[in-house]
C-alpha cells in the first residue's frame, strides 16, 4: 500500500514520482487538463495512472490534482464498459517537504463528519461524503 501525503489538507499518494489527488491543493499550479481511457472492461487502474504521470511529466508537472475516474457501460451492451481517468497536471513546488512531513506524522487526519458520521480530512470544511458544510 502506498503512504498517504497530505499537501494543504489534500489527501493523495505518489505513483511514479507524480502525487496523485482528488483535491485541489492551494500551492499547486494548474498547468493543463490531461486524461486518458480505455475501452478494456477489466482495465488496472494503474495502466490508466501510468498514462496520466507520463503526461504530468510531460509538461513539466509533479502533481495531478482533481483525478478523478469513472467507468461507463457501453448503451448496447453493459458488459462492455470504458473508463476515463483525468485531472489537471500541476505543479507543487515544495512537494518533497510535505511527502516528508507526511512520513514523519503520526497523527490521525481523519474525523468523523458530524452530520453523517463518515471519515473525512479532520481539515475538511465540506463533507465529501453527505455534502454538508462544516463549521
Amino acid at each position: 500500500m502506498t503512504a498517504f501525503v497530505f499537501v494543504d489538507g489534500c489527501r493523495g499518494y505518489v505513483f511514479q514520482g507524480v502525487f496523485f489527488t482528488e483535491g485541489f491543493p492551494e500551492t499547486a499550479t494548474s498547468l493543463q487538463v490531461v486524461e486518458t481511457s480505455s475501452n478494456v472492461q477489466n482495465t488496472n487502474l494503474d495502466w490508466l495512472r501510468e498514462r496520466l504521470a507520463t503526461q504530468v511529466k510531460s509538461l513539466g508537472g509533479n502533481a495531478l490534482i482533481g483525478f478523478k475516474y469513472v467507468q461507463k457501460a457501453n448503451v448496447f451492451s453493459f458488459s462492455s464498459v470504458s473508463w476515463k481517468a483525468s485531472g489537471a497536471a500541476a505543479v507543487i513546488a515544495n512537494l518533497e517537504e510535505y511527502k516528508e512531513a507526511s512520513a514523519s506524522s503520526g497523527e490521525n487526519p481523519n474525523k468523523a463528519c458530524i452530520f453523517c458520521g463518515e471519515q473525512i480530512l479532520a481539515v475538511a470544511k465540506k463533507c465529501k461524503h453527505c455534502g454538508e458544510f462544516l463549521g
